[in-house]
């Protein structure tokens, strides 16, 4: 068996503290149902990718500050920061909450600040997200401390926010910028804001150099397949710069490869009214495998 990828065009034309928390584990207080909980970890996409840090809390004061919805429930901060790597892209649509029994959530996941939370992380870049977790389905639990938070395939638990460190994370709850959020309970992780320009382009742009994705090891070994739509900015030079999912493939892995393929290519510039210009196109690729004759 072996395994190919088929790449097709479709032209439709703060600065925050750093924080370092104690180690949870040992003697700290029992977990209580409304008390403060905390995790984090890398995202970290290497050898196709770069990395950045997610940072997620359950605060009291942040629960406190939000509107109440339909049954009990917490709400979830989210930050990401500190990337490295030229290649370092957020896909929200990879991010999951499991209970204890792995019951997933998806839903209820809102960017904060930003019309469009993923695509490239450049390294003084700082994003956020808040996210309500219902406990009323599909999840079972009583604390965050039954809950893991993943990215791709990668989970982490929350710990109880050590007190001394409590007034650190409040300090972080983005005000402003909750206070304009029109929170959607049942938004989608893999949501995107966005849509198309049919008149951006008199003549579309036209592949000149292209970087085939890598067929990622993970990928290949589980035999995981699909295709990855990217919506890349080609600019009036010709070159990518800006790029971010509107679907996934079933695989984080893929769908990194495909972002970091796309970022390289090269394009004779698209055209409007006899002048080149910049503009948005879907690039669907397919990863796929096929028998060896």
């Amino acid at each position: 068996m072996h395994r190919y990828v088929l790449i097709t065009l479709i032209v439709i034309g703060l600065s925050l503290p750093i924080l370092s928390f104690a180690n949870p584990r040992g003697n700290v207080p029992l977990p209580t149902p409304d008390g403060d909980f905390f995790t984090r970890f890398k995202a970290n996409d290497a050898p196709i990718g770069g990395r950045f840090t997610i940072f997620a809390y359950f605060l009291k004061d942040l629960d406190a500050m939000m509107p109440a919805q339909d049954g009990p429930g917490r709400y979830m901060l989210l930050i990401f920061r500190d990337s490295n790597g030229k290649n370092s892209f957020l896909i929200p649509a990879d991010f999951s909450v499991k209970d204890v029994d792995g019951r997933t959530l998806q839903q209820g996941f809102n960017p904060l600040g930003e019309e469009r939370l993923g695509g490239p992380m450049g390294k003084d870049d700082v994003r956020r997200a808040v996210w309500w977790i219902p406990k009323e389905g599909p999840l079972v639990w009583e604390t965050p401390a039954d809950l893991r938070l993943y990215y791709g395939f990668d989970g982490k638990e929350f710990y109880v926010l050590p007190e001394k460190d409590v007034t650190k994370a409040v300090n972080l709850i983005p005000n402003e910028e909750l206070a304009a959020l029109d929170l959607d309970p049942m938004r989608s992780v893999g949501a995107i804001d966005w849509k198309p320009d049919p008149e951006a382009f008199d003549k579309q742009p036209e592949v000149r150099i292209m970087r085939e994705p890598e067929y990622p090891e993970n990928a290949r070994r589980y035999d995981f397949t699909g295709t990855v739509r990217v919506v890349a900015h080609v600019n009036e030079k010709g070159t990518v710069d800006d790029l971010f999912l509107i679907q996934p493939a079933p695989s984080h892995d893929l769908n990194v490869a495909a972002l970091v393929a796309i970022r390289d290519w090269v394009f004779r510039a698209g055209r409007k009214d006899n002048r080149k210009v910049g503009g948005e196109i879907i690039i669907p690729i397919r990863f796929a495998e096929a028998e060896n004759k």
